[in-house]
């Protein structure tokens, strides 16, 4: 794997593994992992060892109240301790600084930046979770992206970390800022990139639809007959 010696960020220390409603890892998440350990391994040719669930968003981090509507999904980081088996340096400490969330009709208000077509409710996009906590209306330039397709997260992220992370946020720590354009001035390629992008949001339960990227709906439990 490749090397890295990196600090997670301020907001990430401290984050339990926990599911949306509070409750711990279950079974499911870990056929989860067991599955992108079995991706990324098809991608690069090495086996990897996932070691760690991706993390929730911090509680207190803005209204989680209107963060978990409409599908009840808090929003998920996309980062993992296992991207960095895989990725660069650089795209390790950019996805550190990237959540998956749901549009709620604040957002569906306010399309995000460079869009024709219109948010709907419910839609899967990312954004910059130091902005997170912003009103909509507030947040600087480039903060939102919505893609179209799984394929096109990784894009949609290079394309954040150009003209919001390393230029017009105003909340993203100065030294995370400083460390993130360093990394992207010596930055080099690695294997499984885009792929990897789009095969880690799987695994974090976006599924890709006709109008956009949505989180697979919870499974109900099935109930057990009556003796």
């Amino acid at each position: 794997g490749i090397p890295i010696g990196l600090q997670m960020p301020y907001f990430a220390q401290g984050v339990t593994n926990a599911n949306s409603d509070g409750s711990s890892a279950n079974a499911s998440v870990k056929v989860q992992q067991q599955q992108l350990q079995n991706t990324i391994a098809s991608l690069t040719g090495n086996p990897v060892n996932v070691n760690a669930m991706p993390a929730a968003a911090p509680a207190g981090s803005g209204n989680d109240a209107a963060r978990c509507k409409p599908g009840g999904k808090l929003p998920l980081v996309v980062y993992m301790d296992c991207d960095e088996e895989s990725l660069s340096d650089y795209q390790c400490v950019l996805r550190q600084q990237i959540e998956l969330f749901e549009a709620n009709r604040e957002d569906v208000q306010w399309n995000a930046q460079g869009r024709n077509k219109a948010i709907v409710l419910g839609q899967v996009g990312i954004r910059c979770r130091h902005c997170a906590r912003l009103p909509t209306w507030s947040r600087a330039r480039g903060a939102v992206y919505y893609s179209a397709t799984l394929d096109g997260l990784y894009q949609a992220a290079q394309n954040m970390a150009k003209n919001h992370l390393c230029n017009h946020c105003r909340l993203i720590p100065e030294d995370t800022k400083r460390q993130l354009m360093g990394l992207r001035d010596c930055k080099r390629r690695a294997a499984g990139g885009k792929k990897y992008w789009a095969e880690g949001a799987r695994v974090l339960g976006v599924v890709q639809l006709e109008n956009g990227l949505r989180f697979r709906p919870k499974e109900k439990k099935k109930k057990e007959p009556s003796a």
